[in-house]
């Protein structure tokens, strides 16, 4: 009787571990392993029929009408990521309820997805000032880090721009950050900030700035800007009592 009770139950538990997860009822009724495994198996699925239709129009261009397809793209997109959000939390064991569904999935805060159904990157829109003054600190950090991912791609000047945003806005400087460089923060030099801006930085800060200015113009075999931003810099590093400049031309307005 023993031996065939041992049996029965080993066999029963086998059966609960093969155990298929259909309905609410079998999600609620399984081990935190089993909807692991559950979760990880349908984002696997997804993923592959995401691929599939992503591939299928590879070639046709962005502005062509697949309505139909870009909302089947999309659809795809957001179950597979719902169970990947909770694979994730019954693996790291994350603090957070799991759901069998998506209806379940209560009071969930909406991320901007990382990419488009096609499988492009997502990237935040260009604002207006107005909608970037509305922003909080830890806002505007994130729309310049998106906008100056050096990891993707060559650094372009926009990049470069945004870059210099992001540094001020780091180091809690009192210099005005900008959405785009036709807002401010850049002249016809293409140099990190204005003439207004420069009056207001410590002399430590106007170091750096002619530092950085007399890279750029060496790089671009400007000698005359050079030789400017070096002599400047080196009057800063001196401690000279000789005055600085922001540009020649700021010199000879005084």
């Amino acid at each position: 009787m023993t031996e065939e009770f041992n049996l029965e139950h080993r066999m029963g538990w086998q059966n609960v571990l093969k155990r298929k997860i259909e309905t609410l009822a079998d999600y609620t009724n399984a081990s935190p392993e089993e909807r692991q495994n559950y979760h990880s198996a349908k984002q696997a699925v997804y993923q592959r029929r995401l691929i599939a239709l992503r591939n299928s129009i590879a070639n046709v261009g962005e502005t062509s009408p697949n309505i139909p397809l870009e909302e089947d793209m999309r659809e795809l997109q957001e179950i597979r990521n719902f169970h990947g959000r909770q694979h994730t939390r019954l693996k790291r064991k994350i603090n957070k309820p799991d759901y069998f569904s998506p209806e379940l999935e209560e009071q969930r805060k909406k991320v901007k997805l990382s990419t488009t159904p096609r499988g492009l990157r997502n990237l935040r829109p260009y604002l207006t000032l107005e909608e970037y003054q509305k922003l909080d600190a830890g806002q505007k950090i994130k729309y310049h880090a998106e906008k100056a991912d050096y990891g993707k791609g060559e650094v372009t000047e926009d990049k470069a721009f945004h870059g210099r945003m992001l540094s001020r806005l780091r180091n809690k400087s009192n210099l005005p950050t900008y959405p785009t460089p036709e807002l401010g923060g850049e002249t016809a030099y293409g140099v990190t900030y204005t003439k207004e801006e420069y009056d207001s930085m410590s002399r430590e800060d106007k170091g750096k700035y002619h530092s950085r200015m007399a890279t750029r113009f060496r790089r671009e075999n400007n000698v005359e800007l050079l030789k400017f931003h070096k002599r400047m810099d080196g009057r800063i590093r001196r401690n000279s009592n000789l005055p600085t400049f922001y540009s020649p031309e700021h010199q000879e307005e005084q």
